[in-house]
């Protein structure tokens, strides 16, 4: 292969956090690589322009990548973020890309105080803040002797707009919230008047949590809106998945949000006569059958474990292969039991979201539950992750209730002090979820 069509990705990682280096598209792994003495690299023989990810144990950043590109990166896990420093050629779109990442969580933490303003005031704080990110864009794309893409370029302004576009959507319902009041500030016609340059239904750009964001805000938005039409009528799951279908025809994106709003209604243990046109709605409409079959699967499950119910007895093995039984374990302690999902990525996400957890609920025992990996896999996983193995087990195939929790998304359970199920069906990606039940738990 010729060395001038070729294409690096490489760098340093100080303090890594796992031997690997991951390199995923559209939020799959499509190669791996290993850290030897603190460095990396990929080799790219034929790579499409575009947006990737790198991901070094929990911890993930983007990449936009161009062929010919010879990306090198600097950074030291410990400060994960605000270390990536690139170089090389590619480097100015990327640091550019990183910068904005940056700028945008200062900017968020700012906005909180700017919910209670009124619209017209709101909307100039958001003039005020895009400036600076703006001017930089502009210096930045003026620079004769870089060419940037127009993909690039597309990326880049997705960047600075829709996260402020997302502020504008969630603005009423942040607005009540501030002001303890329980109806809907009313805007102008031209509030929302940036709608007109957005694509709802853009496929390149499925796997940037700027985009994917805004279609999350703007759905909500409008559900919302649907719900003070009618509110004898509300049921938000559905009002959410009616407002996908009306504006979403993308079908990876429709079908993923139709999923999402299900797995909503199952976590908050909605009643039966709320979850029937929800279940009617979703399988009317959802084509993606992987998406369905999980969705069946999903429902055999929650009809077996109600809140207010017991947990059964699971075969379950401590790292000795000795049968513990969960219930002696809980000791009348407060408990989160999650089960571990196969997929990396996953697993991943999923450690991240755990560290925090531990940290800011201390008193809370949390039980890890793996179901999948064979006994050399698991205790691997659990020392390179530093896990304390008192708090890990592995589920039988054997258990009768096996079916119950065979889940690839991190299915768990809340239990209170008493041994009682608070809530049999959260997942640790839903942090939002899981972070209103973890505090309801403490309230009691």
């Amino acid at each position: 292969m010729d060395e001038k069509t070729t294409t690096y990705f490489g760098g340093k990682i100080k303090n890594p956090k796992e031997p690997f280096v991951y390199f995923l598209k559209n939020n799959k792994v499509i190669d791996s690589t290993k850290i030897k003495h603190n460095r990396f690299l990929f080799k790219f023989d034929t790579i499409k322009e575009g947006l990737f990810t790198f991901m070094n144990g929990p911890e993930f950043q983007y990449l936009f990548i161009e062929p010919k590109d010879s990306l090198m990166l600097y950074l030291n896990t410990w400060n994960f973020d605000e270390t990536i420093i690139f170089s090389g050629k590619g480097a100015e779109k990327n640091n550019f890309l990183i910068y904005v990442f940056l700028e945008q969580e200062k900017i968020e933490n700012r906005f909180r105080q700017y919910y209670y303003l009124k619209p017209e005031s709101f909307s100039k704080k958001i003039e005020e803040e895009l400036k600076p990110l703006q001017a930089r864009y502009e210096k930045m794309v003026s620079k004769e002797n870089i060419h940037f893409s127009d993909k690039f370029k597309k990326l880049a302004t997705v960047a600075i707009y829709y996260p402020f576009y997302s502020r504008k959507e969630y603005y009423t319902l942040k607005h009540r919230d501030t002001r303890n009041r329980y109806d809907f500030p009313e805007v102008g016609k031209d509030f929302y008047d940036f709608r007109k340059n957005v694509d709802l239904n853009d496929a390149s750009l499925i796997s940037f949590r700027s985009y994917t964001y805004y279609l999350e805000s703007f759905l909500y938005n409008m559900a919302y809106q649907k719900g003070k039409e009618n509110p004898d009528k509300r049921n938000f799951s559905l009002q959410f998945m009616e407002t996908v279908n009306e504006n979403i025809t993308n079908p990876v994106l429709k079908n993923k949000y139709l999923v999402s709003a299900f797995w909503g209604s199952l976590k908050n243990n909605l009643p039966e006569e709320k979850l029937e046109p929800i279940k009617a709605y979703f399988f009317k409409n959802c084509k993606d059958k992987t998406y369905i079959t999980e969705a069946e699967n999903a429902l055999h499950q929650y009809s077996k474990l109600k809140k207010g119910d017991t947990l059964p007895q699971l075969l379950t093995f401590n790292t000795e292969g000795q049968r513990i039984d969960l219930h002696k374990v809980l000791k009348n302690r407060e408990a989160v039991i999650y089960f571990w999902p196969d997929d990396l990525t996953k697993k991943e996400l999923m450690l991240k979201t755990l560290y925090i957890y531990k940290k800011e609920f201390p008193d809370l025992l949390f039980i890890g539950i793996e179901k999948s990996q064979n006994d050399k896999e698991w205790k691997e996983f659990l020392i390179q992750k530093h896990l304390k193995k008192e708090n890990q087990f592995k589920l039988s195939h054997n258990c009768k209730t096996y079916s119950w929790f065979d889940h690839n998304a991190g299915r768990t359970l809340i239990i209170d002090d008493k041994g009682v199920i608070q809530n049999p069906f959260l997942f640790f990606s839903d942090t939002y979820y899981l972070n209103k039940n973890l505090h309801q738990l403490k309230k009691q």
